[in-house]
């Protein structure tokens, strides 16, 4: 299997990446299931963004039913802030394997 970069990312294609079928078994991979947190990456490249370094957008549609505001931190709104960091990183990790 030989990788081909794309300027956007579909869910499948972010799952298929969680399951090592995207930048083949031995290269990295997204988290899978619950903890991908995101849907879609809707513009990902190397050259764009303020400082020519490359750019990525990414969505996540955001419902009451997101296992994340069942389980942690009941009442508290300072998870929403850490959810998030937890898309940076993966974010991260798939600029690391563009490069």
């Amino acid at each position: 299997m030989t990788f081909k970069p794309a300027s956007s990312y579909t869910k499948e294609d972010l799952v298929a990446c969680g399951n090592g079928d995207l930048f083949g078994p031995s290269n990295g991979r997204l988290p899978a299931d619950e903890m991908l947190m995101f849907d879609s990456i809707d513009q990902i490249d190397k050259t764009s963004g303020k400082y020519s370094k490359g750019k990525i957008i990414a969505n996540l549609n955001i419902e009451e039913s997101l296992w994340f505001f069942k389980v942690h931190f009941k009442s508290d709104p300072s998870y929403a802030r850490m959810s998030w960091l937890g898309c940076y990183v993966a974010i991260i990790g798939i600029l690391s394997l563009l490069a």
